[in-house]
């Protein structure tokens, strides 16, 4: 996505705080029941019947290396439309709407293993990580997390 990314949604996950772009967040809702799915993806914690739509849920602990943790009623779903297929990203709370320069925003090729091509902002309260799941899913993770949106899959 462009370096010019101006309205995010910044949110936790553990220690670790993230932003999503506002154009790619649909709703926020609070966390429900997940039903397990087998997924060839591990960071798929299960799917979601969201108003009859079946939607997968993606924990983005394994990628930071944060601590797995029990789904706990306060938890929050953040679901988002990457124009492919709809995803909840699992977040234990979202903080607020900020805007980033273009100059705050920083480009680095791995942040851990297995992450790469991620943009970051270093403001006064941290660092926050620009998810882009574009960036983060391959073609071939993309169709996998399609096939879970399937009813009967």
């Amino acid at each position: 996505f462009p370096v010019t990314i101006r309205d995010v949604l910044v949110f936790t996950c553990g220690s670790v705080r993230f932003a999503i772009p506002i154009r790619l967040t649909q709703k926020v809702i609070q966390a429900q029941e997940i039903t397990p799915v087998s997924s060839s993806l591990k960071q798929v914690v299960g799917v979601i019947d969201y108003h009859g739509e079946i939607i997968p849920v993606i924990s983005l602990r394994e990628y930071f290396q944060q601590p797995a943790k029990e789904l706990e009623p306060s938890d929050r779903f953040i679901i988002i439309d990457n124009l492919r297929i709809k995803i909840a990203l699992v977040a234990d709370d979202t903080e607020d709407i900020v805007s980033f320069s273009k100059d705050q925003i920083k480009e680095v090729k791995t942040v851990f293993q297995g992450l790469s091509l991620f943009k970051l902002v270093n403001n006064n309260k941290g660092i926050v990580y620009i998810y882009d799941p574009e960036s983060v899913f391959s073609r071939t993770e993309l169709a996998d997390l399609e096939k879970l949106t399937k009813k009967g899959a």
